[in-house]
């Protein structure tokens, strides 16, 4: 996806509405309305994404994409066009979106307990690492510290989790950046870079 296509998409965000409905309709018919409610409204946090996807063109960040919490893989569309794109989640959907497509691949299980090496990896987690800890081990410390063990590894992360999280990665990160704060609360889009 181009900076236009991405400026444009951009512009169109409202927060009423999901502007990758009309890019995606077609392709819908493959999951049961129970799985993908109300698609018009919602498909996932498109505005972050699209945020992500102009600053890594802005910046020629490396796009060797690893997704973590990717749900159906629909954002997998912004990046049809990167080195590759993989999605991690927990959950399996009836369809991966573009999971035909040779740069996209995805993996079912909880991050980080899958086999997948992060360096030299640009890692996006909008909404999941930070906030699901008890997915990863009961035990709050040990999830966190797991966490951070393995993500310090990527050259690159887009993350939007709490401030407590973020503040303890960055320590392995020459640069921390607020990308973006959210109105909503402890939701903030923060950059990690080696």
């Amino acid at each position: 996806m181009d900076l236009e296509t991405v400026n444009k998409l951009l512009s169109d965000q409202t927060g009423n509405h999901a502007t990758f409905y009309p890019i995606l309709k077609e392709r819908l018919n493959v999951y049961p309305c129970e799985e993908v409610s109300f698609p018009c409204e919602f498909l996932f946090f498109e505005e972050r994404y699209l945020a992500i996807k102009k600053h890594m063109i802005e910046n020629n960040v490396k796009q060797d994409i690893v997704d973590i919490g990717c749900q159906f893989g629909f954002q997998s569309e912004m990046f049809l066009d990167s080195d590759s794109y993989i999605g991690i989640d927990r959950y399996r959907p009836s369809y991966f979106m573009n999971s035909e497509k040779d740069n996209i691949n995805y993996i079912v299980g909880t991050f980080p307990n899958v086999d997948i090496d992060l360096k030299e990896k640009t890692v996006i987690s909008s909404m999941s690492l930070g906030y699901f800890n008890s997915y990863v081990n009961e035990d709050e410390t040990q999830a966190i510290n797991s966490l951070i063990n393995a993500l310090k590894e990527a050259a690159t992360i887009y993350i939007a989790t709490t401030k407590s999280f973020v503040d303890e990665l960055s320590s392995h990160f020459k640069t921390k950046e607020l990308l973006s704060e959210s109105n909503a609360g402890d939701f903030h889009l923060y950059l990690l870079q080696k």
